[in-house]
């Protein structure tokens, strides 16, 4: 069993994709989320579904076992424990939650179904720039959370890239 920090059922890419499919084929509106309360979460969930998927394909396959369950910490009143950034401690941890860009929620509020859509709100520009003294330091903080989660199990190499390369072609640092 899995539970992954700051991540949600319906994330911003998910949301966009079949906000698409929903069009399309079904000729409703683009999401089941319309005004969320934050922003969408995002996390991309996807990338921790798909290297679990194939952890459990080795398993079936070569007996090769998954990594070990990882829970969510809750506090004394049945509450998510949260970091100082306010972010969930404990089970997946993805890279966006070890260098953080502000805080990731598991929920949302609003109508139809925002409940199952995460929600972020970004940190000040002040405290971006606090944490990551310049566009290097970021790149570097968040390449080591991506390798973690490779060799922890819970990124697939390519998805890995992906993120890597998101973190060094972005703004964050360089102003």
């Amino acid at each position: 069993f899995y539970e992954g920090a700051g991540t949600s059922h319906v994330d911003a890419y998910i949301n966009s994709i079949g906000g698409q499919a929903l069009v399309r084929d079904l000729g409703l509106p683009p999401s089941f989320c319309p005004s969320p309360a934050k922003p969408y979460n995002p996390i991309r969930t996807g990338y921790v579904q798909a290297a679990l998927l194939e952890r459990l394909e080795n398993w079936i396959e070569d007996g090769t076992a998954p990594p070990a369950s990882r829970y969510l910490e809750l506090t004394s009143d049945n509450k998510l424990a949260r970091d100082p950034d306010g972010n969930a401690i404990g089970g997946i941890r993805p890279p966006d939650v070890q260098v953080p860009l502000g805080q990731y929620f598991e929920s949302n509020t609003g109508p139809g179904f925002c409940g199952l859509f995460g929600g972020f709100v970004p940190f000040s520009e002040a405290k971006v720039n606090a944490l990551y003294r310049n566009h290097g330091a970021f790149v570097s903080r968040f390449t080591k959370a991506v390798q973690e989660n490779v060799q922890d199990g819970f990124l697939l190499a390519e998805d890995a890239q992906a993120q890597r390369e998101g973190a060094a072609q972005g703004s964050i640092g360089k102003s």
